[in-house]
């Protein structure tokens, strides 16, 4: 199935790769609310050496965060903007 999205996107992906958990977030630009968000544990990613957590298993991190992108609806996907510009000027506004 193939999807055309429109070339004037408003929305923008928030992802925070954390110690515990991964989270993504699609906010909407001009209304500054929260369209999705996914949250996902990975303190069952660490390889524990010497019961000291020392490594992680980033194959475990990066499955989470594959669920939690394709988590979001697909029209929702389809707003989500690559232009950095408009990033850049969300994270500007909202801190």
């Amino acid at each position: 199935m193939v999807t055309v999205c429109d070339f004037d996107r408003g929305y923008i992906l928030g992802v925070d790769m954390g110690t515990t958990s991964i989270k993504t977030v699609v906010v909407d630009v001009a209304k500054m609310s929260v369209v999705h968000e996914c949250w996902k544990s990975i303190e069952d990613s660490y390889i524990i050496h010497n019961d000291v957590l020392s490594e992680q298993r980033v194959q475990h991190m990066v499955a989470q965060l594959d669920q939690c992108v394709s988590s979001i609806p697909l029209a929702v996907a389809c707003e989500v903007s690559s232009d950095i510009t408009k990033s850049i000027y969300t994270i500007t506004w909202v801190v």
